[in-house]
């Protein structure tokens, strides 16, 4: 008898997991071409196949160039669109009930800066609370000359983790002039942003 109870139990993980896993999936191969212009939906289906056979997820784009689909998971997707650009994705919860899809572009030209859009699972705009941290809340101190600088140039460069429900926000030195990149050497930090039920929350401890 517990030899059936557990085989069912087996049974009904390894759907729940697949369910999970087709979640994700079902959302890259169905992202309107809007969302993700440098890639058909034949190149996104391609790429499904390819990382569900165990191959390298690469395919050419609209513009001749290869895209890399390097992560899938159940609630986690990165690809490479080119040399400079890249995209993830991960679902957030919303409530008990209610999911939606927050996606990371970054371009890079050549220092990196990040945009972060919402959606719904069927790919509308979904409201969700994002605010950039103040530019001051990524330097350790400085005075408001260095301040006003970084404010004049803000790139901001926004990872979302893998492996849980966290933004991490890392502020770019380089567009900076020499005298203040070597002022604030070992001052800047990056800021980790956790999600709370529709509303980005930042970390205590991001030092």
């Amino acid at each position: 008898m517990k030899h059936i109870l557990y085989s069912l139990f087996f049974i009904l993980y390894s759907l729940s997991i697949s369910a999970q896993s087709a979640g994700m999936r079902t959302l890259w191969a169905s992202v309107p071409e809007s969302v993700v212009p440098l890639l058909t939906e034949n190149n996104r289906l391609d790429m499904i196949d390819f990382v569900e056979n165990r191959m390298e997820a690469k395919v050419r784009n609209i513009f001749e160039g290869f895209s890399i689909l390097d992560t899938l998971t159940a609630d986690f997707l990165r690809c490479r669109l080119s040399e400079k650009t890249d995209l993830q994705m991960r679902l957030l919860p919303m409530g008990d009930k209610d999911t939606i899809v927050a996606v990371v572009n970054t371009s890079r030209t050549p220092v990196a800066i990040s945009r972060i859009d919402f959606y719904t699972t069927d790919w509308q705009p979904a409201k969700a609370s994002f605010a950039m941290p103040a530019y001051e809340a990524f330097v350790d101190s400085c005075d408001a000359q260095t301040l006003a600088e970084i404010a004049d140039l803000p790139l901001v460069e926004m990872a979302l983790s893998p492996s849980a429900t966290t933004l991490t926000l890392t502020l770019s030195d380089q567009p900076l002039s020499r005298d203040t990149r070597r002022a604030l050497a070992g001052r800047i930090h990056p800021i980790t942003l956790y999600w709370n039920n529709g509303r980005w929350e930042q970390l205590i401890a991001n030092k």
